[in-house]
C-alpha cells in the first residue's frame, strides 16, 4: 500500500515522476499467535537494503524511501530499538526513518501478492535489479530471498 507524504488523498496509480510523498508501505496487522512488532521488523530488514535512503535496488526515489509508520509509542519505541540494533549487526548506518502518518491506502490488486501471480516477473526483476546479490551481501547466510 501507500503511507506518508504531506498529501490527503489517495496515491492511487501513480507513476515515478508524480511526488505525492508517500511511501510503499506494507501493514502489519496484529497477530494473536505470538509475531512480534519486533519479529516483523527483523523480516523487514532482511528483504530491504535499510542503508539506502534513496530507494530499493532498482526502484529509486522517495516513495521508496525505507520508512517505518509506528502507531503507537510502543510500535515507535520498538522500531527505534530495531534500528539501532540494525545499525549495530550491519556496522553501517541505517537511513530508514521514522515517520509519523494517519492513513494507510491498500495497493491495488495487481500489486497484492505480485511475487505469487507473476513469478516470472518477478525473479526477472530480482536478478535483474542485484536485490537477491545486496542482501546476500549484507546479510550473509541470514539474507531473506
Amino acid at each position: 500500500g501507500k503511507a506518508g507524504g504531506p498529501e490527503r488523498r489517495r496515491a492511487g496509480r501513480r507513476r515515478s515522476g508524480d511526488v505525492t510523498g508517500h511511501s510503499g508501505a506494507m501493514r502489519g496487522i496484529d497477530d494473536t499467535a505470538g509475531v512480534t512488532y519486533g519479529a516483523l521488523l527483523e523480516v523487514v530488514w532482511h528483504n530491504i537494503d535499510p542503508t539506502d535512503g534513496d530507494g530499493q535496488f532498482c526502484d529509486r526515489g522517495e516513495q521508496y524511501r525505507p520508512a517505518i509508520f509506528p502507531v503507537d509509542d510502543a510500535q515507535r519505541a520498538a522500531a527505534t530499538a530495531s534500528i539501532a540494533a540494525t545499525g549495530q549487526a550491519l556496522g553501517e548506518t541505517i537511513a530508514a526513518r521514522i515517520e509519523t502518518t494517519d492513513e494507510f491506502w491498500v495497493a491495488e490488486d495487481y500489486h497484492q501478492d505480485f511475487y505469487r501471480t507473476n513469478p516470472e516477473h518477478y525473479t526477472r526483476y530480482r536478478r535483474g535489479c542485484g536485490r537477491d546479490a545486496r542482501l546476500t551481501e549484507l546479510w550473509g547466510e541470514a539474507a531473506a530471498h
